[in-house]
């Protein structure tokens, strides 16, 4: 829905935020990148980290939702912002390979660990996430 943006203060204060709130809304473009799931939670990084860095450096807004059973990554900003942005989404997802090892009910033991502490702890230090079916 639509929401009001209320200006107080002196007239000529009031009418050079007018005209900056203008100029934002007409410079300011959306883009949607359709991604896997999975691909989510290496763009948004551990604690928000990947999301948070992308939205500093290039100033723009990005947010990965889920919309029904697609997962989305909505980038808002002025267009050099969000073409930016784009640029290192696009890079994060790029870089996304899964392989698969066969191994035996033995092995999955021991890579998993007491409590899972082996896998996580293999996870953290390659960067990579372990799923054993």
């Amino acid at each position: 829905g639509n929401q009001v943006v209320r200006i107080r203060g002196v007239k000529e204060n009031v009418k050079i935020a007018q005209e900056k709130i203008e100029e934002l809304i007409t410079n300011n473009i959306r883009v949607e990148i359709k991604v896997e799931a999975k691909q989510a939670g290496m763009i948004i990084g551990k604690s928000g980290g990947n999301i948070q860095a992308i939205q500093v450096e290039t100033g723009a807004v990005v947010k990965v939702v889920k919309d029904g059973d697609e997962t989305k990554v909505k980038i808002m900003g002025c267009k050099e912002n969000v073409q930016a942005a784009q640029v290192k989404v696009q890079k994060i997802i790029a870089g996304w390979i899964t392989e698969e090892i066969k191994i035996s009910a033995d092995d999955a033991k021991s890579i998993v660990g007491r409590s899972g502490k082996s896998i996580k702890a293999l996870e953290m230090e390659t960067g990579t996430r372990l799923r054993i079916d």
